[in-house]
Parts: C-alpha cells; structure tokens; sequence
C-alpha cells in the first residue's frame, strides 16, 4: 500500500479515501511473485472501490481502495474478504 495515504488518529491508523489503495492489474505478468487472480465477476465488499489509474505508462493498473476514510484494520479485513474467492497464480 505505498500509495495509500494513511493517518494515525488517537493511536488509530486510518486510510483516507483518495482514490490511491492496493494495485491490482488486469493483465498477469508471470515474473512477479505472489500473484492472485480475482475471478470475473466478483463483488467487491461495500465500503471498496475499483478505481482506474489514468496516468500515462499505467495502463492494465487499477486499486482497490477505500470508498471512504476508514480504520485501516477495517479496509484489511474487507480485502479479506475479496481474497476469500481469489485464486493463488504464482
């Protein structure tokens, strides 16, 4: 999550909702390690959202990030939940 900015609120880490989360890409790229296929079709968990990276040179990235701010342990445990129905491809 390098790109999700985090916040520590009364010894709380919160992820804020700016559209930045964990990547995720639409193409496989075999020389990567610990890699998960999401099957189509699969609902993300109220609470994530699939967002679109439109910079130049990132095309096939997205994130799942969170669709408001939130306790970090909150948005892990709703990437759980997406990793419960993903498939282990390398």
């Amino acid at each position: 999550m390098k790109d999700a900015r985090l916040e520590e609120r009364n010894s709380v880490k919160y992820i804020i909702a700016d559209g930045n989360g964990i990547s995720v890409f639409s193409t496989f790229d075999p020389r990567k390690k610990n890699t998960w296929k999401i099957p189509k079709g699969t609902a993300l968990p109220e609470g994530v959202i699939l967002v679109e990276d439109k910079r130049p040179g990132h095309e096939n990235h997205d994130m799942l990030a969170p669709a408001s701010n939130m306790r970090l342990s909150a948005f892990l445990d709703l990437l759980d939940q997406i990793k419960e129905r993903a498939i282990k491809v390398s």
